[in-house]
């Protein structure tokens, strides 16, 4: 939380009950910013009250922006009753509900995956004459996808095309993501050659849930040809794309592969971040590789970047695997002296070494 934002927030309110002591009644434009900037940064409850005083005035109505303000904070954490209760209190009030309204509780629904809460609530809608919209089906799309309800998913995107809802990129990643999370990569494509036909472009988060995709399944090959082809429509890799296509490589025992693809997103401009790291010298360590991941360790504190506990948690791993315990030790004793604070793994690692070795009694 912004604590600047918080203190701000609260003269206002302070100034708000100064207002009404002086006989001035605040209008809605003033109710409104406050309880806005309250739900946002997440003093739902500060919010609700306001709103409860506010719905006590009859000079300043409130307003369904307000109201939906309100209920997506309910909403966000987890109050799912609560915003209920003040969605059927707002229409008691006189204050119909929008589109904004209703997509707030149908995700809300989604989430919990009350799939017949989510029909009752599109039909709500129709009857009162809200047409659902793109972000509507959106968000129903992706939980369906996300719960691996493909059939439901599919007849939410034929549904779209049929009203003459257009679908749009985030419908279609949502699709792509899914198959690619089940290993479904032939699927995954006939929704990506959709998505062209229909004349939606693909965008980054696209192309590396396919490349993704292909790298689970070891399909490196088909992973190269996705990449080369982003390259292709103009579109420009992030350190995601590479730390996927590393990854896959790494899998495979590919080094040359993923080494060029370092050296790569860095001549491109794209710094390696510890996840990057990460990635490669997890693959070193699992293959046997340990000088090479040595020496790209040693690069990482020359180029100035500190490791983190999962980086040496890696390194330690890799040592008390090819029986260099006495470079493990050390290892550990230079992470304590950098003020690098030992979990669980990292002890677990020390452990198992130690007892592998038969210092079952020896202390790191």
């Amino acid at each position: 939380m912004d604590y600047a934002l918080w203190e701000n927030f609260s003269r206002a309110v302070e100034l708000v009950d100064v207002m009404e002591e002086r006989g001035f009644e605040p209008n809605a434009i003033t109710y409104g910013a406050i309880i806005k900037g309250l739900v946002r940064i997440g003093k739902t409850s500060l919010a609700l009250g306001l709103l409860e005083k506010w719905e006590g005035r009859r000079s300043c109505r409130v307003d369904v922006v307000t109201y939906s303000t309100v209920l997506e904070g309910l909403c966000k954490e987890g109050r799912l009753m609560e915003a209920l209760k003040l969605f059927h209190r707002m229409i008691d009030q006189g204050v119909q509900p929008n589109v904004v309204t209703y997509n707030t509780l149908v995700h809300a629904r989604c989430f919990e995956r009350q799939w017949e809460e989510v029909e009752l609530l599109l039909k709500e809608m129709t009857q009162r004459g809200i047409t659902p919209n793109v972000r509507t089906f959106n968000t129903i799309l992706d939980a369906f996808c996300k719960d691996g309800m493909f059939f439901e998913a599919e007849s939410i995107l034929d549904t779209m095309i049929r009203i003459y809802i257009e679908p749009t990129v985030v419908t279609y990643n949502s699709l792509i993501a899914g198959y690619s999370l089940q290993n479904r990569m032939d699927d995954a494509e006939n929704i990506f050659r959709l998505m062209g036909e229909r004349g939606c472009s693909p965008d980054v988060f696209t192309y590396n849930t396919l490349v993704d995709g292909c790298c689970k399944g070891k399909r490196m090959d088909e992973a190269v040809i996705v990449y080369r082809e982003m390259l292709h429509k103009g579109l420009v890799p992030n350190v995601v794309t590479y730390n996927i296509l590393i990854g896959g490589f790494c899998h495979i025992d590919n080094f040359r592969a993923a080494e060029e693809l370092f050296k790569e997103m860095q001549d491109a401009g794209h710094h390696p971040n510890l996840q990057t790291c990460a990635i490669l010298l997890d693959g070193y360590c699992k293959h046997n590789h340990l000088n090479r991941a040595v020496a790209l360790f040693r690069q990482m504190e020359e180029q100035g970047v500190s490791p983190n506990i999962v980086i040496y948690n890696i390194l330690l791993h890799g040592m008390c695997n090819n029986e260099k315990l006495e470079d493990a030790k050390r290892c550990f004793r230079t992470l304590l002296g950098k003020g690098c604070r030992p979990d669980v793994v990292t002890f677990s690692t020390l452990i198992n070494g130690l007892c592998k070795e038969g210092h079952v009694y020896e202390a790191p």
